[in-house]
């Protein structure tokens, strides 16, 4: 758990040398996401990119011409700065004469890689919205996973109904909605079965609804084809992945 411990230290102590433009004041809050370095050979962590923000246009505020940025979460806008940090570390490789402490470089296939020694960490003070943010309530002091309290395998059975089904328990909201033409719909029914899990969301919002999909939607994307995007593809040599998610825990009384 230290490593945890650390990387949520120091994601937050980057954070608050940070000048105060920009940030929440006492009576507001945001969400902040970071990646964390790992460099397993100098037993180093290191902040490489960062985002805060918790908004997302709706549907009739978006622009044909991609002049408009639709998703402005915490957990994309970290995304996005990651993926400049990488495209720096390319453009930097090539001006050396391709020698980088972080990436490696094929001359046969004329792509980069990360060097081995180098692991990637994801930190956010707040569960991604989406089906994430669908877990059991405390009680008692203990809470569980989402997975904890599903009595149905969405990998086995993913066009079945998920059912909630624990007595005496219940689960948190979220504002995100189920896809219209999905297969599946929040039954909106008591307790732990006013979701269901394992579906597609929508970002929640108020007001006009939005077309981006939640958080946790797009954090699975990245875990099964990699957070470097279709692009960079073209310039590595195999997808990068996350290694952990760390998500702050309520210390208050």
């Amino acid at each position: 758990m230290d490593i945890y411990n650390n990387i949520a230290k120091i994601s937050l102590q980057h954070f608050s040398k940070l000048p105060k433009t920009g940030k929440p004041t006492e009576n507001e809050w945001t969400i902040l996401s970071t990646i964390v370095k790992d460099d397993r050979k100098m037993n180093s962590l290191e902040v490489v990119a960062l985002g805060t923000g918790t908004k997302c246009i709706g549907v009739n505020q978006m622009s044909a011409n991609g002049d408009i940025l639709n998703d402005s979460h915490a957990e994309i806008i970290c995304r996005r700065s990651f993926l400049k940090y990488l495209y720096f570390e390319i453009k930097a490789c090539i001006a050396k004469n391709y020698k980088s402490d972080l990436l490696d470089f094929c001359f046969v296939t004329k792509k980069f890689s990360m060097k081995h020694r180098f692991k990637f960490h994801f930190f956010t003070t707040h569960v991604p919205c989406g089906d994430a943010a669908i877990f059991q309530k405390e009680e008692n002091g203990i809470s569980t996973t989402e997975t904890d309290i599903c009595s149905e395998n969405i990998v086995h059975n993913p066009m079945k109904k998920i059912k909630l089904d624990y007595k005496n328990v219940d689960i948190y909201r979220t504002g995100a909605k189920c896809l219209p033409q999905g297969p599946l719909a929040d039954p909106h029914d008591t307790s732990v079965n006013f979701h269901v899990v394992g579906v597609i969301r929508t970002k929640p919002g108020r007001g006009d609804p939005t077309l981006s999909v939640s958080c946790s939607d797009k954090i699975a994307k990245w875990c099964y084809l990699g957070i470097q995007g279709s692009l960079l593809s073209f310039l590595l040599v195999k997808p990068i992945y996350i290694n952990s998610f760390t998500v702050a825990a309520n210390t208050s009384s």
